[in-house]
């Protein structure tokens, strides 16, 4: 109840870093007003890590990892 108030009255900006956190603390906890959102997205490339992008066997090598460890 106290972080509802706040937000509310208190705070000019909430940051989220996808929509999903937005939908879930706006709409599902009802906290802040849709105008006080700001999605700001992780910096990380999560692309770079996908199976298009490079060869695991490569990267498992580089770094001694079994093909069955988990990383």
């Amino acid at each position: 109840m106290i972080e509802k108030l706040l937000a509310r009255l208190a705070t000019h900006r909430i940051v989220v870093i996808s929509n999903q956190q937005f939908e879930e603390i706006n709409g599902r906890f009802r906290i802040g007003r849709k105008d006080q959102f700001k999605v700001i997205p992780l910096g990380i490339d999560l692309d770079v890590f996908s199976e298009t992008h490079l060869n695991r066997d490569v990267l498992r090598g580089e770094i001694g990892a079994d093909r069955d460890d988990v990383l």
